[in-house]
Parts: C-alpha cells; structure tokens; sequence
C-alpha cells in the first residue's frame, strides 16, 4: 500500500504540479463552461434535467479520460509511469491505476462542479423560467440525488474499464476477444428481448443487468491484468 500510494503521488504531482497549475486550472473552466452551455442548450426549459446532465457529464469525463490518459501513459514506455524507479510490482502498478483515477478524476470533478455551479447561478436567472424556491446547486441534490450519483460513477468506470479492454485487444487472441464481446452484448440484450416476449417485471431485468455487470467487471479485470502483463514481458 505504501509502495501504490507513492506511485499515486508521482502521478498527481506530474499532472497537477511542475508548473501546470495554470494549465490545469484554464482546463477545468474551459471544460465547466463548455458542458453548462452545451446542457442548457438541448435540456430546453428544465432547469432539473439540465443539472442532471452537467452533473453526469461532469463525472464521465472526469474519471473517464483520467483513467484513459493514465492507461495510456501507463501502457507507452515514454510516460511517467514507466520512468520512475519505485520497486513497484505489475499488481501494484495496476491497482494505482484505479486509485489514482479515483483520486485524480475526484480533483477534477470537485474543480468543475465548483465552477458549473457559479456559471449556473449566473445563467439560471436568465435562461431557465423553472422557479425555485431556493437556490439548486450541482451535487447538492439540484440534479440527481445521492444514489444516482454512486449509479453514474460506477458506470463511468464500468466503461472505462471495458475501453481499457478493446484497448489491450492485441493481446488477446481476436477468436476470445470477439467472443467474449458477442457473449457481453448478449447478456445484456436477451434480458430485455424476454421482458418484451414473456412479459418479466422491469425489476427483474435491473436486477439481472446487475448481475450480469458484476460478472463481466470481473473478467474485465482479469482480462486487463493479464494484458498488461504480456505489455510488460513483451
């Protein structure tokens, strides 16, 4: 744990450090401004469905392009990653890896809901005729409640963690890639094909999605560590 958390500070430090506050900073605003314009623009009048979409938003690009932007570093023997010399272990690397976009996509997402939040109290009063009886604020219950939020963020990293696979493909045989991505899509539409055909509750189909999202996160990860792990001896 201590070896993963130094591993995980290098990281924070090449990415927020070095005199790239500044660039850091002018990202997040950027980033904040743009999705606030863009989830006003097609939510039309509701101010709620507004803040849910920032607020989804929000958390997919930042844990999301965190994790690939690691992975990318962490895969190219030019980056950081591959450069330090901690006595780190191909496990450790991999386990900082979602720590540090944990880590990291938190950093950010705190910076831009800082941020959406000022440029929606400004743009509230003039683009949304929705009246409140206080003040909405991102996160804060204006957008999705508490468990949606939990719901959003696994998902963020559920697809990151499937991007990661197609990423490493080469290092599969294509016959197990291709079938293990058939099976996948499978899973997940043969429960909605017999909610149609024998008429199952749409209980029974979350209940199964979620299943079936537990399983295919495991083999994710077990295909991941072992692609990385041809990466390495390659």
């Amino acid at each position: 744990m201590k070896e993963m958390w130094k591993f995980s500070q290098f990281q924070l430090k090449e990415m927020f450090g070095y005199g790239k506050k500044k660039a850091f900073i002018q990202l997040l605003f950027l980033r904040s401004f743009s999705i606030c314009v863009f989830c006003a623009l097609v939510s039309g009048d509701s101010l709620k469905e507004c803040l849910s979409l920032i607020e989804q938003l929000l958390i997919l690009l930042s844990y999301y392009f965190t994790f690939w932007s690691l992975v990318e570093d962490m895969r190219n023997d030019r980056g950081l990653i591959n450069k330090f010399m901690l006595p780190v272990t191909l496990a450790e690397k991999y386990v900082s890896l979602f720590f540090s976009t944990f880590l990291i996509g938190t950093v950010m997402l705190l910076g831009c809901a800082i941020l959406s939040n000022i440029f929606m109290q400004l743009a509230i009063p003039s683009f949304f005729t929705e009246e409140t009886d206080e003040p909405v604020f991102l996160f804060l219950g204006g957008g999705y409640d508490f468990k949606q939020l939990i719901v959003q963020m696994v998902i963020a990293f559920y697809v990151a963690l499937w991007t990661l696979v197609v990423m490493l493909r080469k290092q599969y045989s294509k016959t197990r890639f291709w079938l293990i991505v058939v099976l996948c899509v499978l899973s997940y539409v043969l429960p909605v094909l017999c909610m149609y055909g024998l008429g199952a509750p749409k209980s029974i189909i979350k209940y199964t999605w979620s299943i079936v999202s537990v399983v295919w996160s495991i083999v994710a990860v077990i295909m991941t560590y072992k692609g990385f792990r041809k990466l390495e001896f390659r």
